[in-house]
């Protein structure tokens, strides 16, 4: 069996513990600026005690509301053309809702930045969805961690705060992702009630959605899954959503909201770290000899703009971070303008 490569991360935004031994320490901040990690003096292994601003578990799939007598709207996939649409809709009805956005999936987040404002404007949630939306359960560590850290770093240049709230792409997550997440320190959500408005996008298909809608709600679901990269949703199936809440007396309100968990653990603001060495590597074979050619990255992050390479051993991804575990160093995912990888040594 193919054992798992292990790397010392260092990332644009920080750095974030492994949940498999290696773990880099950091100094993160809620929103109001208070700390929740002690940063490593030691370069121990061991993970440090967090304790936990949320009282929200980490890294443990929520389905349902606790609150009585609310009910959370969500929106995947965006932002996108019809956001706005669902905003408006939103505001005429008086309700919240929380909107899992991507990076780069119907569009890049840098093209809808006056979208993803609104968000927080109208007073919505704002929650991630990851990069690229990539099936995570089927990645490496180092992969996750990437996906979650680039929007962390577009969403702060954006709004200035990044989510302490996640949902997997597709629901798809394995044991290791949920560690991920509770190093991460993310509040991972999922849902009792799905319409299927993706598969449900003709007429027939309207009448079906709303009535797995109804029937979910009825049955006592109280966090709903929904999209609004569809026109359809948007158009037809949000107004049949607002009703039957409405019809059954019930607030609409973020999935924050529904968790009893205050608006300031919702986001953080920046993240301040210190590297801890790696604790042991797989044999990576080098996958080019080209020689990269700049300045070394002082933060983990390659390509781009400034041209910053990786240090020795690591290669560049394709979205612009260093590493050195198979998911980097293979032919496909390397750029090696950037950084190359090579023998590293071998794990016990």
């Amino acid at each position: 069996m193919r054992s798992r490569a292990f790397a010392t991360f260092f990332l644009v935004a920080g750095a974030h513990s492994s949940p498999h031994g290696i773990r880099n320490y950091y100094n993160a901040t809620d929103i109001n600026g208070n700390d929740t990690v002690t940063p490593s003096t030691t370069g121990s292994t061991t993970p440090l005690p967090i304790e936990p601003v949320s009282k929200i578990p980490y890294g443990v799939p929520i389905s349902s509301c606790t609150t009585e007598g609310v009910f959370a709207l969500t929106f995947d996939d965006g932002p996108y053309q019809f956001t706005d649409h669902i905003l408006d809709l939103l505001a005429e009805a008086g309700a919240k809702a929380t909107f899992f956005v991507n990076g780069q999936n119907h569009a890049n987040i840098f093209d809808n930045q006056d979208i993803v404002k609104r968000i927080i404007n109208d007073g919505h949630q704002l929650a991630s969805h990851t990069w690229r939306h990539l099936t995570l359960s089927n990645e490496l560590d180092d992969m996750v961690i990437a996906e979650m850290i680039r929007l962390e770093d577009a969403l702060i240049k954006i709004v200035g705060k990044y989510p302490t709230y996640m949902r997997f792409p597709f629901f798809a997550s394995s044991a290791d992702n949920l560690k991920t997440m509770e190093a991460l320190q993310y509040h991972v959500i999922h849902a009792d009630v799905d319409s299927k408005d993706w598969d449900n996008a003709s007429p027939i298909g309207n009448m079906k959605a709303v009535d797995i809608f109804q029937r979910e709600v009825e049955a006592g679901g109280t966090l709903a899954l929904a999209h609004d990269v569809y026109e359809n949703t948007a158009m037809k199936l949000v107004p049949e959503f607002l009703r039957i809440i409405k019809e059954k007396n019930l607030k609409l309100v973020t999935v924050g909201e529904c968790l009893g968990d205050p608006e300031a653990n919702w986001y953080r603001t920046k993240r301040t770290y210190t590297p801890t060495p790696t604790a042991g590597a797989d044999r990576v074979h080098i996958t080019s000899t080209a020689v990269p050619n700049g300045p070394v990255s002082p933060d983990g992050a390659c390509g781009g703009d400034k041209g910053y390479v990786c240090q020795p051993g690591y290669c560049c991804n394709n979205i612009g971070y260093c590493g050195k575990t198979e998911s980097f160093c293979n032919p496909k995912g390397c750029n090696p303008l950037f950084g190359v990888c090579g023998v590293i040594g071998t794990s016990d």
